[in-house]
């Protein structure tokens, strides 16, 4: 039996950075951090980087070193959920021909048919890596650059930003509020946008609202770093802007506000997109192909 035991394959599926990062992110103070892509996690500690604590940090410090040679030994293939994912944990040395890249399945989803509304969405947890600081300084970027805006913005979402949003809401008529909603509700809204914002300012290893937004044919509007970039096709399906800067999302937002005909083409092209790349049937081919390589390529 113990023989048996250790010819079985392992799957191993990778949805954060937590191979080099001690609290997954890549993202501490405020900003995106590499520090420790490259080796160990030792300047985690200084920083304190899990549960801002250097005592916590410490021992998951400890253990991402002492497990590292597992990690690369041990897995007969490892599903990173995006190339950029895929990229950021190069440092940590996995074998290169083990490593594979497969999207998130999203399930299939007809095109809904929603009337557009002169709306703006961000559909998230409202936290700081999320970029909801970003989003609020950008809207008042694009508010500031018109005098009449013909927008408004749609926050659907909680978190621990909670009432720091909606005490800057409340100053702010063109902004409503939704809290929390259930999968269908969100569905709904964002159908019924001109594009959907998403902000983060931590690089996303996957982002599933930007493709759900694809599947309802609206466009995202992205910070231009993580999955995002690889995910969108800026000008074609969607708009990348300059990550962390306030201005460039006002610019991304007043754009969608001068040309709704052309973000109804994006739209449609999302759409496309979505059908094309994101293919449930086509992502389940990819996970069994790649379950047959890890049985016929045991670690």
């Amino acid at each position: 039996m113990l023989a048996a035991l250790r010819v079985v394959p392992v799957v191993a599926t990778i949805h954060n950075y937590k191979l080099a990062c001690a609290n997954g992110t890549f993202f501490r103070d405020g900003a995106v951090c590499h520090d420790c892509a490259g080796g160990l996690a030792v300047r985690a500690v200084r920083h304190g980087c899990y549960r801002d604590s250097a005592a916590a940090t410490a021992p998951v410090a400890l253990a991402m070193g002492v497990h590292r040679r597992a990690w690369r030994s041990l897995v007969s293939a490892y599903v990173m959920i995006s190339a950029s994912q895929r990229d950021l944990l190069g440092g940590v040395g996995l074998p290169a021909d083990r490593v594979f890249v497969r999207y998130n399945l999203i399930p299939r989803r007809a095109r809904p048919q929603a009337r557009r509304t002169p709306t703006v969405v961000y559909a998230g947890r409202l936290d700081e890596p999320k970029g909801v600081h970003l989003l609020m300084a950008g809207w008042d970027s694009y508010l500031s650059r018109s005098e009449e805006p013909g927008l408004s913005l749609v926050i659907a979402g909680g978190g621990p930003l909670g009432d720091t949003v909606a005490a800057w809401a409340a100053s702010r008529p063109s902004v409503a509020m939704l809290g929390t909603l259930g999968s269908d509700e969100c569905a709904e809204v964002i159908a019924r946008a001109r594009a959907v914002l998403l902000p983060s300012v931590w690089e996303e290893t996957f982002g599933l609202v930007a493709v759900e937004a694809m599947a309802a044919g609206v466009p995202p509007v992205a910070a231009g770093h993580g999955s995002f970039a690889e995910l969108i096709t800026h000008g074609v399906d969607g708009v990348l802007f300059a990550p962390g800067e306030p201005p460039a999302l006002g610019l991304a937002i007043a754009d969608a506000d001068r040309h709704p005909q052309q973000y109804e083409t994006y739209g449609n092209l999302a759409r496309k997109t979505y059908e094309e790349r994101f293919d449930p049937e086509r992502s389940l081919a990819e996970l069994l192909r790649i379950y047959r390589f890890a049985i016929g390529n045991p670690a």
